[in-house]
């Protein structure tokens, strides 16, 4: 026989002597597991509005999806990055799974943020075309041979001139070297060729002086 006054919870005592047990079950929502995707961080760039100034990262905005929302990306006077993710009703964010530079909230939502890098960008300049002065005879100069002479360019526009200088061979040589910050365009050298080490700070363009190439005559008999 059964004790009525016994039974444990969610039991009844049936008139038969028999007993019955019932109970309400209750359920779960099982939350979508989601991972905010890593911001693209887009190079610093120079261009030309940008030359004799410092230019920054910038970052792209994240499209909404996958049951995440992004706040708008935020960057502070000390160019940190920031940007919020919002999983959606029935969403949670994968606190393990968080890609570089996200770190999980206590309200669930996750931030980012990225110390972004600048470049400076050089100011592209152009050496001068040094002058080549004419091979002119004077009285002195009588039943000699006379030659072109190159004038010393001034130094200026961020560009320091190396002295002109003349082999045994009658060849001219001289070269430019930009300035920190200054960078020479090897395209638009005029009669100069840009030497292998034109990328770096210290680069320099020699202009090799024989006349003869310039199409004029290098000497003159008096």
């Amino acid at each position: 026989m059964l004790d009525g006054e016994a039974l444990g919870e969610g039991w009844t005592l049936n008139e038969d002597g028999t007993a019955t047990w019932t109970k309400q079950l209750t359920s779960k929502y099982c939350d979508v597991v989601v991972v905010p995707v890593v911001p693209v961080v887009n190079p610093a760039e120079c261009t030309v509005e940008d030359q004799g100034s410092t230019v920054w990262e910038t970052v792209a905005q994240p499209e909404n999806g996958n049951g995440i929302t992004y706040g708008d990306v935020s960057v502070d006077g000390d160019h940190v990055a920031t940007l919020t993710a919002t999983p959606a009703e029935g969403y949670v964010l994968d606190g393990e799974a968080l890609g570089e530079g996200w770190t999980l909230n206590e309200d669930g939502t996750a931030t980012w943020t990225k110390q972004l890098t600048s470049k400076y960008c050089d100011v592209v300049v152009v050496p001068v075309v040094p002058v080549v002065n004419p091979a002119e005879c004077t009285v002195e100069d009588q039943g000699s041979t006379v030659w072109e002479t190159v004038a010393q360019p001034e130094n200026g526009n961020g560009i320091t001139y190396g002295d002109v200088s003349v082999d045994g061979d009658h060849v001219a040589t001289l070269t430019a070297t930009p300035a920190e910050g200054y960078v020479l365009d090897g395209e638009a050298l005029g009669g100069l060729d840009l030497n292998e080490d034109g990328t770096r700070p210290d680069q320099a363009a020699h202009l090799q002086g024989d006349m003869a190439r310039r199409g004029r005559p290098d000497r003159y008999s008096c």
